[in-house]
């Protein structure tokens, strides 16, 4: 349970800069512009159910959904599990073994596409089909996992994870009752993809995705744009909030590089971070939890922008 919770609160918290808090007014006065971020280099493959790199986790937060997520919050609220892209928490069976899951209506892909059942289930397949680091650990207990895992390409998970297309129902069959299994699925590598996504690594291919924020353009050698998702509307302000830019730039290069060429939007992850504990020093408020995306993303503005007076475009 620790090694989930610290894996999860190093992604969100390195992923600050992107949604709003819960006042609409805030959003409303500094929503818009773009966000200069700079990276060492890129953190290999864009697949979000193979990479497992803490640069790669934050950068999927606000892109992919899963059926639930750490609630985007401050302190201890950020380590509780609120549905997603499930209506609501699952039903559990009395033994603990069946989680019965109702997805919700009219969620589209970032390339027009609808959510259905079967892109959950397809997505609960692939995980085991591209050999997932986590596969053989956090989702072994999947009725059908040893099968998948034994033969990934010819995994079906039968019986393990069953869709009911005219209930809008997924269900959940586990070998045995795992009360960690909700923060595992609330994990990136469960985050769930079109059920036509190739099941093989994608490297630097952008797979569709479901938040308020897309992988637009990927070059490994230069740099990522992720912009706005057209098809994105909130049905969650806890489980994924509407973000404040409307793109975020993030370079590949020596850390640094933007101070050094005069351009003070060129801000490296770590300058934005700085920012953000000198800001929460100042105000007295300490933002803890895999979810502390909300009242971060304002204090980093606030105080790049008084210490470089632009920080976004």
């Amino acid at each position: 349970m620790k090694k989930l919770l610290l894996a999860a609160s190093a992604a969100a918290l390195l992923a600050s800069s992107w949604l709003a808090p819960a006042r609409a007014e805030y959003l409303k006065e500094h929503r818009g512009g773009t966000i200069r971020l700079l990276a060492r280099s890129a953190a290999g493959t864009l697949d979000p159910h193979i990479n497992y790199t803490d640069q790669g986790w934050q950068m999927y937060q606000p892109i992919y959904d899963g059926l639930v997520a750490f609630r985007k919050a401050e302190g201890v609220e950020g380590f509780s599990i609120v549905p997603d892209l499930a209506e609501a928490l699952p039903t559990v069976s009395s033994d603990g073994k069946t989680l019965t899951f109702k997805l919700r209506k009219g969620i589209k892909f970032s390339s027009g596409q609808d959510l259905g059942v079967k892109d959950v289930v397809a997505s609960f397949q692939r995980i085991f089909k591209v050999s997932g680091p986590t596969s053989g650990t956090f989702y072994a207990g999947i009725v059908g996992a040893d099968k998948c895992l034994a033969d990934t390409k010819s995994c079906t998970l039968e019986g393990g994870v069953v869709a009911d297309e005219a209930a809008g129902t997924i269900t959940l069959n586990l070998t045995k009752p795992d009360a960690e299994i909700l923060y595992k699925l609330a994990l990136p590598h469960a985050v769930i993809l079109p059920a036509d996504t190739p099941t093989e690594d994608m490297g630097s291919k952008p797979i569709p995705s479901t938040g308020p924020y897309m992988i637009s353009a990927f070059d490994p050698n230069k740099g990522m744009t992720v912009s706005r998702n057209p098809n994105f509307n909130q049905w969650s302000e806890e489980a994924q909030p509407d973000g404040y830019p409307d793109v975020v730039q993030y370079d590949f290069g020596p850390l640094g590089r933007g101070s050094r060429d005069g351009d003070p939007e060129r801000r490296s992850g770590l300058d934005v971070r700085r920012a953000a504990q000198r800001s929460s020093r100042r105000t007295r408020q300490q933002v803890h939890g895999p979810a502390a995306h909300l009242a971060a993303f304002c204090m980093v503005v606030r105080a790049a922008e008084h210490a470089h007076g632009s920080f976004r475009q």
